[in-house]
C-alpha cells in the first residue's frame, strides 16, 4: 500500500522492521490520512460550503462554528464505525453528500483562500478598522495578496466553486464519463478530494477551532484581516498538500505494480516488473 513508502523511509538507516511494526506504521499512516480527509474534511466541508453558499458571514460565524463541530462529530463516529466494519447504506449516501459535494466546494474554496486568489477586503481597508473592540490598521507585514488594491474576489470565487460543485453534484448522481475522458475525471476528482481537500480541511478546521477571534486561525474579520495567521497557517496547510499528494502517488503506483504483477502471472516469460515489487504489491 502507499503507507508502505513510509515504512521504507522509517527504516531505511536501521535494522529490517519486524511484521508488527510494518503493520503498526501501515495503520497509524492510513487512519492518520483518512481521519484528516473524512472527520477534519466533514467539519471543513460544512464551514466552507456555507461561506460559498452565502448563509455563513461574520454574524453567524460562531453558530456554524457549533454545526461545523456537530458535523465533524457525526463524521468521527462514521470513521470509527468503519474502522470496526460496520457500515449503513443511508449513511454512506450522506457522507458521499457530505464529503463530496460539499467538500469538493470547500476543498476548492479553501484553496482559493489558501493561493490568495480569494480575498474579501473591504473597500477602505487601508484606514484604521475595528475588530472584536480593538483598532488595527494594515496586515501587520503579512503577504496579503491584494490589499494593495482592497481586493474582494468573493463573487468570482463562487462562480469558480459553482462549476466544482456542479461537476461534484454529477458525479454524486451518477453521470460519470467512460474511456479515457472518465480516467482524467477520475484522477482529477482524487487530486481535488484528497489532496487539496487534505489541505483544504486542515485550512477550514483550524478556522472553527475557537470562538470569533479566538479560534486557533483567523478570519477576514479579526484584527489585520487576519493575515498573519493566515501566512503561519499555510505553512502546515502545504506540507499536508504535500503529504496528501505523496499519499496519492503512492497508491498510484501500488495498484499499477498489482496490475503488472498479474499480467506477469498471464505472461510469465515477460518479467515486466521486479519480484521484490511483486511481493510487495501481494501484501497490499
Amino acid at each position: 500500500s502507499w503507507s508502505e513508502g513510509w515504512l521504507k523511509i522509517c527504516c531505511v538507516c536501521g535494522p529490517p522492521c519486524s511484521v508488527a511494526m510494518q503493520a503498526f506504521v501501515t495503520a497509524c499512516a492510513e487512519n492518520s490520512a483518512t481521519f484528516l480527509l473524512e472527520v477534519f474534511g466533514g467539519a471543513g466541508a460544512m464551514w466552507g460550503f456555507s461561506e460559498f453558499m452565502g448563509i455563513r458571514f461574520g454574524e453567524n460565524n460562531n453558530d456554524w462554528r457549533i454545526s461545523s463541530t456537530l458535523v465533524g462529530l457525526a463524521c468521527l463516529v462514521r470513521w470509527a464505525a468503519l474502522r470496526r466494519g460496520h457500515t449503513s447504506e443511508k449513511g454512506e449516501v450522506l457522507a458521499a453528500l457530505v464529503l463530496q459535494v460539499f467538500g469538493g466546494v470547500g476543498a476548492a474554496w479553501g484553496m482559493l483562500e489558501m493561493l490568495g486568489l480569494r480575498t474579501n477586503y473591504p473597500v477602505n481597508c487601508h484606514q484604521p478598522q475595528v475588530a472584536e473592540g480593538a483598532t488595527f490598521t494594515g496586515i501587520a507585514a503579512a503577504w496579503g495578496p491584494g490589499f494593495s488594491t482592497c481586493r474582494n474576489t468573493y463573487p468570482e470565487s463562487r462562480i469558480f466553486c459553482s462549476f466544482v460543485g456542479l461537476w461534484m453534484l454529477l458525479r454524486f448522481a451518477g453521470y460519470l464519463p467512460t474511456g479515457a475522458a472518465g480516467r482524467f475525471e477520475a484522477n482529477l476528482t482524487t487530486f481535488l478530494l484528497e489532496v487539496c481537500g487534505g489541505a483544504g480541511a486542515l485550512w477550514g478546521v483550524t478556522e472553527v477551532a475557537g470562538p470569533a477571534g479566538y479560534s486557533l486561525r483567523l478570519g477576514w474579520g479579526d484584527k489585520n484581516f487576519g493575515q498573519p495567521s493566515f501566512d503561519f497557517w499555510r505553512i502546515f496547510c502545504a506540507a499536508t498538500f504535500m503529504l496528501c499528494g505523496v499519499r496519492v502517488l503512492m497508491r498510484h503506483r501500488a495498484t499499477r505494480v498489482s496490475k503488472s504483477c498479474t499480467a506477469s502471472i498471464d505472461d510469465p516469460v515477460g518479467d515486466r516488473v521486479a519480484a521484490a515489487d511483486c511481493e510487495m504489491a501481494a501484501q497490499v
